[in-house]
C-alpha cells in the first residue's frame, strides 16, 4: 500500500493585524485624531487630556490615580458629554471584514459609567459601558465594508451620568488575519 501524511502549522495573529489607526495609543500626544472637545489638562467639563495619569487632568479628591492599561504611557482622559469624543478618517475596501478594539476605563472619578458607541461612516459597530473601576479591552469584530473609500471612525458618548470622566487607549481598526498558514 501507499501511505501519506500531511500537516499544517497555524500561527495565531493578534487582531487587527493591519491596524489603520494612527496614534491609537496616544504615545504621540494630541495628534492623529480630532475631537470636538477642548484639549485641556485642567479640571473642566467637555474636555480631554492626553496624559499618563487621570490625576494630571484633575487632582480633586474624586479623581483616582489611574494609569494607562499597561501601567506606562499615555491615554486619552475625558471629562465628557454626549457626542463624539474621538474621530479619525479610515480607509476600507468593500467586502473586507474589519475588527475594532480599544481599552476603556469608564469612571476615573468614581462617577457613573458612560456608554460609548463606535461607528464608521455612520455604520454602528457596537456599544459598551465598560467594567466599573477597571480597564477593559472592548472589541467589535466582523464588520464587513459595503463600500470602498475613506470614512470617519468615531467613538461617541451616548449618555451623561454624573461625572462622565473616563479613559480610552490602544484604539485599533483593521482587517483580521486570525490564522496565518505556514
Amino acid at each position: 500500500g501507499c501511505e501519506a501524511s500531511a500537516s499544517i502549522v497555524v500561527d495565531p495573529v493578534v487582531c487587527p493585524c493591519d491596524n489603520q489607526v494612527v496614534n491609537g495609543d496616544f504615545e504621540a500626544g494630541n495628534s492623529g485624531f480630532t475631537s470636538p472637545l477642548n484639549s485641556s489638562c485642567a479640571c473642566q467639563g467637555n474636555s480631554y487630556c492626553v496624559t499618563s495619569n487621570a490625576r494630571n487632568k484633575c487632582s480633586n479628591s474624586l479623581w483616582q490615580n489611574v494609569l494607562a492599561p499597561n501601567g506606562t504611557g499615555n491615554y486619552m482622559d475625558v471629562d465628557g458629554s454626549v457626542g463624539t469624543i474621538w474621530s479619525q478618517q479610515i480607509s476600507v475596501v468593500a467586502g473586507n471584514v474589519y475588527d475594532f478594539c480599544f481599552d476603556y476605563y469608564p469612571n476615573v472619578s468614581g462617577g457613573g459609567t458612560p456608554t460609548l458607541a463606535v461607528a464608521i461612516g455612520g455604520n454602528a459597530l457596537g456599544t459598551t459601558s465598560g467594567t466599573n473601576g477597571a480597564w477593559q479591552k472592548v472589541c467589535f469584530n466582523g464588520w464587513t465594508a459595503t463600500a470602498t473609500g475613506t470614512f470617519a471612525l468615531n467613538i461617541t458618548q451616548n449618555n451623561a451620568p454624573q461625572y462622565s470622566d473616563y479613559g480610552i487607549d490602544n484604539i485599533e481598526f483593521g482587517t483580521c488575519c486570525e490564522l496565518a498558514l505556514k
